[in-house]
């Protein structure tokens, strides 16, 4: 019987399959059966898994959905530190013990985990709220309100990128002596990367500020698979004001803010002669 036939006569023994995947890199496959399912080359190993019911509605603030689990549900552990620099997506398969059709009835990301005293509770949104998208957003200011790097920036990463071996660190901090250096907070507002020996992924993390004498970085959040010796690449920040876009980067040309704005309004009832 097939998966639809099972579903119009009642006659099916539907079970769940949650997977996960975080950053196209590390996959995690759970099912809400009492025992593990496998379904075609991939097993679903059998978790204290339930969901929230599933509301279809135009309101996207209305469509979440929350998935709660054992506590150590690996997946969940990504975001003890933090919520994690990569993308951690979750679909959820419906099908029936007596086949092996699977049919998608809910797909999406999950944004953040709350711990309780016995279940962790993810909580996620339904991917078409990707499909938002911003209006205008340039105003007329004068700091420029491009990203750092980005297609309107247009300053290459790669070129002002430094790397090194971590020496030593903390739950925020790192020393880099042979990346950091210079005048100090050279690339605070910047961020730092390096792959996560666990996982496999990119981690990320914003820089609050840097000391270019003993090369320390302080970080904004914990950092996670980090350990001595992996090579981490730091990327300077920028305060977005017109003289660092061209003492530090050489890239007045492409400043994106107006520095040059009056300060005297015309419109204040001041006589301009």
């Amino acid at each position: 019987m097939t998966f639809l036939a099972a579903e119009i006569a009642h006659l099916g023994t539907p079970i769940e399959l949650y997977q996960f995947n975080y950053a196209g890199v590390s996959s995690y496959y759970y099912t809400s059966s009492d025992e593990n399912i496998t379904v075609g080359a991939l097993e679903y190993a059998a978790k204290a898994i339930k969901r929230a019911g599933i509301e279809y509605t135009a309101d996207l603030g209305k469509a979440s959905l929350e998935i709660k689990a054992q506590r150590d549900l690996p997946v969940a552990e990504l975001f003890k530190a933090g919520v994690p620099s990569g993308v951690v997506s979750v679909t959820i398969y419906r099908k029936h013990r007596t086949d092996n059709e699977t049919a998608v009835i809910w797909k999406g990301r999950v944004l953040n985990v709350d711990w309780s005293q016995t279940e962790v509770t993810l909580m996620c949104e339904p991917i078409r709220t990707s499909l938002q998208t911003f209006g205008l957003r340039r105003n007329f200011q004068r700091q420029c309100p491009h990203v750092l790097y980005g297609a309107d920036c247009k300053v290459s990463n790669t070129t002002f990128m430094a790397s090194g071996p971590v020496s030593s660190f903390t739950t925020n901090t790192m020393l880099l002596p042979a990346a950091v250096h210079g005048t100090d907070n050279r690339f605070a507002g910047g961020y730092a990367q390096w792959t996560n020996p666990i996982t496999n992924a990119q981690e990320r993390r914003a820089i609050l500020s840097s000391v270019g004498s003993t090369g320390q970085l302080t970080l904004l959040g914990a950092q996670t698979g980090l350990a001595g010796g992996i090579i981490v690449s730091v990327f300077p920040g920028c305060d977005k004001s017109i003289s660092t876009c061209q003492t530090k980067f050489g890239n007045e040309n492409n400043y994106g803010g107006f520095p040059h704005t009056p300060t005297k309004n015309p419109f204040d009832g001041t006589p301009i002669y």
